[in-house]
């Protein structure tokens, strides 16, 4: 009786398996990144591609694919077909010649039926490809920007002397009124705090302050040539290197005489 039990239910157990449907997941693609000028870069869907890189993305499909696995590069090329073979995922390449936004479609067969997948990518210059359109305004852009910031941070010096009165000292008249002091226009830009962030253990002992946080040391613009925003400054006395802390501005030679004010 116990064996007639238990296989009875090892019956039902096998007839409710067999009538669930095959397992399934759709097909999906994603982007792996591009190849341009010998180097690969490992991108996503959002990131540009640049004209006439080679992109290669990456197609899984279900698990009761029968193949063929097609994809369509939506720029009126080929659609190109591939059997799989029982893989799970395989990788494509292609290199688009025009700018533009372009819908990848990636088709599986499932016997009976498909499943389809698309993916947009955006293919052109980027805001840090040099050879771009939108190159040099982004960098023209970033140097007003530093330079904005200096001019704001920039201290307005008092006006000088005591107010004078009509008549002279002691006459009782009223005060003279006096200019507005004009805004001083700094000389240079700012250095990089980012090019020289350094640690407080990197400072040696003893070292005063060469400049506050809020007052860095400038590099200088000659006319007509170009200005290198990561130049390294060096300390007050020309001995060594400047470092920036959360502290300000220290100098990093230990055998620097003299560094600070």
């Amino acid at each position: 009786m116990f064996r007639l039990r238990h296989g009875l239910i090892a019956a039902l157990a096998l007839a409710f398996l067999v009538s669930l449907p095959p397992p399934a997941a759709a097909v999906s693609l994603n982007v792996q990144g591009y190849t341009s000028g010998g180097s690969f870069t490992f991108a996503d869907s959002s990131t540009p591609i640049p004209v006439g890189a080679t992109l290669k993305i990456r197609v899984w499909v279900d698990l009761m694919s029968c193949d063929p696995v097609t994809v369509d590069w939506g720029d009126g090329s080929p659609i190109e077909q591939r059997n799989y073979g029982g893989s799970f995922a395989g990788d494509w390449t292609h290199a688009y010649a025009a700018e533009g936004a372009y819908v990848i479609t990636a088709t599986e067969a499932l016997c009976p039926g498909t499943n389809v997948d698309t993916l947009t990518v955006t293919v052109g210059s980027s805001l840090l490809d040099p050879s771009g359109p939108l190159f040099m305004p982004a960098v023209v852009g970033v140097v007003l920007g530093i330079v904005g910031v200096g001019l704001a941070n920039g201290k307005v010096p008092p006006a000088g002397g005591p107010r004078g009165r009509i008549g002279g000292p002691g006459a009782g008249g009223p005060p003279v009124p006096q200019p507005r002091p004009r805004l001083r226009l700094l000389e240079g830009i700012p250095a990089s705090m980012v090019a020289h962030l350094v640690s407080l253990r990197d400072i040696p002992m003893r070292a005063r302050l060469q400049f506050p946080v809020m007052q860095p040391p400038r590099i200088g613009i000659v006319p007509g040539q170009p200005t290198d925003l990561w130049e390294d400054v060096p300390c007050q006395h020309g001995c060594g290197k400047l470092g920036y802390t959360v502290a300000g501005w220290f100098c990093r030679n230990p055998t620097c005489p003299g560094r600070g004010r």
